[in-house]
C-alpha cells in the first residue's frame, strides 16, 4: 500500500494509495449497473410471487386499493395510501438545511446564505463562501436519493399484489419504519460533518477560512437537530448560523407514522377476522 509514485518530487506530498478507496471508487463507478441489477433481481421475485397467487387474485389487484366501508381494514388502507402520497411528496422538497448571515468580515454574504443542503435530488452539498464557488456536491451517488426511495415505493406498492391483510399490514409497517430511517441517517450525516475537515485541508481556502468553517461544522454537528446561533470568528465576523430539518424530512416521519398505523390496523382486522372465523 505504499505510495506508487514514490521517487518523485510531487509524487512525495501524495497519500499512499488505499485499496478500500479503489473499492469503495469501483462501487461508485459502476453503481447504476449494480442499482439496475439488484432492481431487476427485485422485480424478478415479486413477479415470481405475483405468478403464485395469480388464481386468487381478485380486483382491484392491489391490495392498498381495497376500500370498501368504514372498517380498519379500509381505513388502514386509505392511511397507506396517505403514508405513500406523503413519500412521495418529500422527494420534492429539502430534507435538511443551513444557513448563514455573515454582516461583515471577508466572507460577508448578502443576506441568509444556505451553506449545507441535503435533498433529494443532489445529495449533500455545501458552500463554504470561497468567492464563485457556490455549492458543492459531497459524496454524492450517481443516482439520485429519490430515484432510489420512488423505486423502493414502487416495488412496495407491487408487493401488495394479491397478499392477504396480515400480511399486508406486517408489509406496511416495515415500510414505514424504512421509511424513517433517512431522516435518521440524515441526523447521523449531520452528527459526522466535523469528520469533513479533510476535505478544508484540501480545498486550497485560506488557514483563517478553514478554522472558522470548522467551528461552524462543529456547532451544527453538535445539536443535528436544529438551532440557532451567532458566532464572532476572525474571518467570517459576526455570522447567525440557522439550521435544522425542513419540510421534506417531516413528511417522510409522516409517511412512516401513517404506515406503521395502517400497518398495525391491518394486523389487528386479521386477528378479529380470525377470531370470528374460530
Amino acid at each position: 500500500d505504499g505510495n506508487m509514485w514514490a521517487g518523485t518530487t510531487w509524487g512525495d506530498s501524495l497519500f499512499p494509495l488505499n485499496k478500500n478507496v479503489l473499492a469503495a471508487d469501483w462501487i461508485f463507478y459502476n453503481f447504476n449497473m449494480i442499482y439496475i441489477a439488484v432492481l431487476a433481481v427485485s422485480l424478478a421475485f415479486i413477479s415470481f410471487g405475483i405468478y403464485r397467487r395469480r388464481k386468487g387474485l381478485e380486483k382491484p389487484f392491489f391490495y392498498i386499493l381495497k376500500v370498501d366501508g368504514m372498517n380498519a381494514k379500509s381505513i388502514g388502507n386509505i392511511l397507506a395510501i396517505v403514508g405513500i402520497v406523503l413519500a412521495v411528496t418529500s422527494l420534492f422538497y429539502p430534507w435538511y438545511g443551513v444557513s448563514v448571515d455573515a454582516q461583515v468580515g471577508s466572507y460577508q454574504t448578502p443576506g441568509l446564505t444556505e451553506i449545507i443542503s441535503i435533498d433529494g435530488l443532489k445529495g449533500v452539498q455545501i458552500n463554504l463562501l470561497d468567492e464563485n464557488s457556490g455549492m458543492v456536491q459531497v459524496g454524492a451517488v450517481p443516482i439520485a436519493f429519490s430515484l432510489l426511495i420512488g423505486a423502493a415505493i414502487l416495488l412496495f406498492i407491487l408487493g401488495t399484489i394479491g397478499i392477504d391483510g396480515k400480511k399486508a399490514g406486517r408489509k406496511y409497517m416495515v415500510r414505514g419504519i424504512k421509511f424513517i430511517i433517512p431522516v435518521i441517517l440524515i441526523l447521523i450525516t449531520v452528527m459526522s460533518f466535523s469528520l469533513l475537515s479533510f476535505q478544508l485541508n484540501e480545498s486550497g481556502i485560506p488557514e483563517g477560512a478553514k478554522d472558522d468553517a470548522a467551528k461552524i461544522i462543529d456547532t451544527i454537528s453538535s445539536h443535528p437537530l436544529g438551532g440557532d446561533k451567532t458566532l464572532l470568528l476572525p474571518e467570517y465576523g459576526s455570522v447567525y448560523v440557522t439550521w435544522g430539518m425542513e419540510i421534506g424530512a417531516f413528511l417522510f416521519i409522516a409517511s412512516g407514522i401513517a404506515l406503521v398505523i395502517s400497518g398495525a390496523m391491518q394486523v389487528m382486522a386479521g386477528d378479529s377476522q380470525m377470531k370470528k372465523a374460530e
